[in-house]
């Protein structure tokens, strides 16, 4: 006992001393299950004897004691193909869990727990497939999936791609932006046939002419023109506006520039006797064009219905193309 106590004794003075230089200090011979650490401007190490030791710095973190790394799950990130979705079609969305080494992993959408956090997706499956519902106009929407604490979301568009199925509007031929924005949301009296504002002109006849449908004041109005440019949409007029070889007068009306996507057809009579009618035969032009609706003047025939009058009479036909 005594020959060992003196062999310890000889080697305390070196053994048990912290090694130290300029940078770090570190005590090589520290024993202990959290481990001592070491340190200097650029690195700090926590040696331990048992599992998950831990070394880090400004770029780093490496945790020892296992045969791989360690990673703290930090965020659910959730995908898919493609970040926008027509009403009415299904989408399925994938998810991955990243971790704060900046690694992650797939997860299947099964483990995790979907809803609607907002806008037009009408069910979120637990399978992960979101089902949009159906807008009149592109809309913003967000799924989110939860798991492990963690939260995740994922926002996409919802695509307008119909403009004539939404609600009480849809299949009436006119398009639900426009019904939405006179009328509000699924409003009876809103279709092509009826009269909202109690004025006299139909919905239809509105719509073709650019007047508001909401106020009776408004779909009376005719037309206005100053200087060659449409001042205000509205109502055919009658124009006396001389030139050689044509009757003096002609008609002006207001064709919608997206006529030909709509399928509205515009097409302008004449009638001698208000019972026969006949299409023009004159030739139709644009004489102004604001960047939504038209002016197109037509002249009076001589001829109407291969016979001559003194009385003419004007009309504009208005019809969608059968779909």
């Amino acid at each position: 006992m005594r020959s060992s106590l003196l062999l310890l004794a000889a080697f305390m003075p070196g053994a048990l001393l912290a090694g130290t230089s300029a940078s770090y200090t570190l005590d090589p011979h520290a024993n202990a299950s959290g481990g001592e650490q070491g340190c200097s401007a650029n690195y700090s190490l926590s040696g331990s004897t048992t599992h998950g030791g831990q070394g880090t710095s400004s770029n780093y973190t490496s945790r020892g004691g296992y045969a791989g790394q360690l990673g703290f799950a930090q965020e659910i990130l959730l995908s898919a193909t493609f970040p926008t979705l027509a009403e009415g079609q299904s989408m399925q969305l994938s998810a991955e869990m990243s971790y704060d080494d900046g690694t992650s992993v797939p997860l299947s959408p099964s483990e995790l727990s979907w809803e609607v956090e907002s806008g037009p997706i009408s069910s979120v499956s637990v399978s992960g497939v979101a089902t949009a519902s159906i807008v009149y106009q592109d809309s913003q929407a967000t799924v989110q999936a939860s798991g492990s604490g963690l939260v995740g979301s994922f926002n996409l568009t919802v695509l307008d791609v119909d403009r004539d199925n939404y609600g009480s509007y849809a299949g009436d031929r006119l398009p639900d932006p426009w019904q939405i924005s006179h009328f509000g949301l699924n409003t009876p009296r809103a279709g092509q046939d009826d009269d909202f504002d109690a004025d006299g002109i139909v919905n239809l006849i509105e719509f073709a002419h650019g007047t508001n449908p909401a106020d009776r004041d408004s779909g009376l109005h005719p037309l206005r023109m100053s200087g060659g440019v449409l001042a205000s949409p509205g109502l055919p007029v009658m124009e006396y506006a001389p030139a050689p070889n044509v009757l003096p007068h002609r008609m002006l009306f207001i064709r919608r520039k997206d006529a030909a996507d709509l399928n509205l057809n515009y097409l302008p009579q004449f009638s001698r006797n208000l019972s026969m009618w006949s299409n023009a035969t004159t030739p139709v032009t644009v004489i102004a064009d604001d960047g939504t609706y038209e002016v197109l003047s037509v002249r009076f025939p001589v001829l109407i219905g291969g016979q001559r009058s003194s009385s003419k009479f004007f009309r504009l036909n208005l019809a969608f193309s059968p779909p």
